[in-house]
């Protein structure tokens, strides 16, 4: 296992955060500048001398551990090019015995939230950073003795402000005003500056490149697992911050913490998720250990949770290290008892596939060399020739097989600015990373590409990625007219993905109005509504005393919780199923009620006849609806008012609809259409909330 205090996680993923070189006073947190997949890695606990510095020398990222090498080892492989990082555990405290401190621990999860475990015998008192609250089967228990990992013996722990002081304090040979503490280098003496590129004393600082950061999965949201402790997840995160912003031209190599990653997961118990927590903007990069091959003593086969690795964690993570404060993907597998065939078989996953920077230990005791994959990169190994591929985050749950991919361009959006639209689509994967996604247009002015476009997370993607896409980008000043959008992601060699995945949107002349907070009064007088933007005014455009229904203006306004409809009518009003409108909620022409011929210029989800909403559940072109609810009213005379609360409509951010006069309902065989030319010319109105 790549943690000294593993012991717990062998039935579930694991991550590793981890970061590279800088050699530069400052760097900016994010993907490691330099690092792709032939990235040479290795985390070695054994021991650094004179002999094996050499070895390790071969390496671009190693990871040890202060109490194994000196000073002058760590300036040798610097001097020799390599990115050297310091090991340290944040989530568990290695000593024999806890720490008094002020007497104010151990602490459980109480009525009241973290507080100390009551009732404590004389003696049982411990620093305030200690845990008694153990998943013993059944419940957790607090057995007034602070919680220990039943393999490699560390206390865990919730990493306050007491406990971040002594992980910054602490130092090999001991550190004044900490005692019991002698054996473990703290964060100052691990990237403090050195005495000297010739210093042997261990006693004295480092000058390590970066952090380690081990055993913060002790604050995974995973409910009642021994060894979890869900509501710490907030203190991780600071500690993690702390450290940044301590020694922020260092890198930050966090150890694990796959639930910080993945917004899925979430801890009933505690009612929160770990990923509200994100570590990502602190950080420099993940390590996925045990992906491929697990740690096992004599381990054989496959890591059986890989089908869970591949198609649910890995997409995520992916997602998240994409992003704007993104990361690099390191990856930790174990060779055991293994053939060569499966450890070739972990390059391909890792390095050939997903592009992560990879490393097979000979065994899970870290503690050897491991040449298997450095061989491979110092070979011939294949050319990357290969556009990106596709992949899908929208897996949920412990996940044994693949779900479609997501290709190319998966949703369009109108926006609330005119002439805006927002793209979403997910995560490709591709051996020469950082991916780029390029953007094509088709439409008015004639086709447009927008390489390489800037993008955030999608919108409801961190809340539910089974159901929202992964990234999105927003672009504007489109005129109006029809577009088709489509998207392609390409690798960092050039080499582009062909699908032929196309949507299309409708934007309308104006793209719309919006009138929002209005100051209106429901009475039936327009008066209110003369300084608000209008839809136009339609002319008295149908003959006979019959007819009944000739629209002449109409309006739409909103608050935070209400739509608005105001429409003045050639003659009074009398209330039947003639007065319609068609409202279009998702901006989709594809979707919805399409007219019993097809030819609506909007696909309709909700329709309003006089007073009376009505959701569409047919098939497209058949009539079928279900009743919604009745709108409030107030009319005059030809003037009318009418309101309904947007959920109703599902908080629409856009509404394409028109209106149709139908004056069959009184008997005539006329219809009134506002705009006029729905029909001849596919035209519709747009409100925008």
């Amino acid at each position: 296992m790549i943690s000294k205090y593993l012991s717990r996680l062998q039935i579930i993923s694991i991550i590793l955060l981890l970061g590279l070189t800088a050699k530069q006073p400052m760097h900016a947190v994010g993907p490691l500048p330099g690092v792709d997949s032939s990235s040479k890695f290795i985390v070695y606990y054994g021991s650094v001398n004179n002999s094996t510095r050499q070895q390790l020398d071969d390496f671009d990222i190693v990871v040890v551990e202060p109490n194994n090498c000196q000073p002058n080892h760590i300036a040798y492989l610097q001097n020799q090019g390599v990115t050297v990082l310091g090991y340290i555990s944040i989530g568990e405290d290695a000593g024999a015995t806890a720490l008094p401190g002020n007497g104010d621990g151990p602490v459980y999860y109480g009525n009241n939230g973290i507080e100390q475990v009551p009732n404590l015998p004389a003696g049982k008192q411990t620093a305030s950073f200690y845990l008694d609250s153990q998943w013993n089967g059944s419940i957790y228990e607090s057995d007034t003795d602070p919680d220990k990992n039943g393999v490699f013996g560390g206390f865990y722990v919730i990493p306050n402000d007491d406990w971040r002081w002594v992980i910054n304090t602490q130092r090999i040979g001991g550190s004044p005003g900490l005692t019991g503490r002698t054996n473990f280098a703290g964060l100052a003496q691990i990237v403090g500056t050195r005495q000297s590129d010739s210093d042997t004393n261990k006693n004295n600082n480092f000058g390590f490149d970066g952090f380690f950061l081990d055993t913060i999965d002790t604050a995974n949201a995973f409910d009642r697992v021994p060894g979890f402790y869900p509501w710490t997840a907030e203190e991780m995160k600071k500690t993690v911050e702390f450290i940044r912003n301590t020694y922020p031209s260092k890198i930050i190599m966090a150890n694990r913490g796959l639930s910080f990653f993945n917004p899925e997961v979430a801890s009933a118990d505690y009612s929160l998720r770990a990923y509200d927590y994100r570590l990502t903007p602190y950080i420099e990069a993940v390590l996925f250990e045990s992906y491929y091959l697990g740690s096992g003593t004599g381990a054989t086969t496959v890591n059986p949770s890989f089908p869970d690795h591949k198609h649910n964690y890995a997409p995520k993570m992916m997602a998240e290290a994409e992003g704007a404060d993104g990361f690099t993907v390191f990856c930790l597998d174990y060779q055991e008892a293994r053939s060569n065939t499966l450890l070739d078989q972990a390059i391909d996953e890792t390095i050939e596939r997903n592009g992560w920077v990879e490393y097979i230990a000979p065994t899970l005791f870290l503690n050897t060399i491991g040449t298997y994959v450095l061989n491979y990169l110092n070979g011939s190994p294949p050319a990357d020739t290969s556009a990106p591929q596709w992949d899908s985050s929208g897996s949920a749950g412990f996940v044994t097989a693949d779900v479609p991919d997501r290709v190319g361009l998966q949703e369009i959006e109108v926006g609330p600015t005119p002439g805006e639209v927002t793209l979403r689509w997910d995560v490709a994967t591709d051996q020469s990373r950082e991916l780029r996604y390029n953007l094509y247009q088709s439409g008015p002015g004639g086709s447009v590409t927008w390489p390489d476009v800037i993008f955030e997370v999608g919108d409801g993607w961190a809340q539910n990625p089974e159901n929202a896409f992964a990234h999105q980008a927003t672009l504007g000043s489109l005129d109006a007219g029809t577009y088709t959008f489509w998207a392609r992601a390409e690798d960092s060699l050039g080499n582009e993905d062909t699908n032929l995945e196309q949507l299309s949107v409708t934007l309308q002349e104006g793209a719309g109005i919006t009138n929002a907070n209005a100051l209106i009064t429901l009475d039936g007088n327009l008066s209110d509504w003369a300084s608000l933007a209008s839809f136009g005014t339609d002319p008295a455009d149908v003959a006979g005393t019959g007819n009944q229904v000739d629209w002449l203006q109409a309006w739409m306004a909103h608050d935070a919780n209400n739509l608005y409809l105001a429409y003045s009518n050639d003659g009074s009003v009398n209330f039947n199923w003639g007065f319609q409108l068609f409202l279009d909620t998702d901006n989709n022409v594809t979707t919805g009620f399409r007219g019993t011929s097809g030819n609506f210029p909007t696909g309709t989800e909700y329709m309003i006849q006089g007073y009376f909403l009505y959701a569409y559940t047919g098939s497209g072109t058949n009539w079928s609806w279900n009743f919604v609810g009745q709108l409030g009213r107030a009319w005059s005379n030809g003037s009318v008012e009418l309101f309904l609360p947007r959920s109703w409509l599902g908080n629409p951010s856009v509404l394409n609809f028109f209106f149709d006069g139908d004056n069959n309902a009184y008997g005539f065989n006329v219809h009134d259409y506002y705009p006029d030319d729905v029909f001849s010319a596919n035209h519709f109105f747009t409100y925008r909330f």
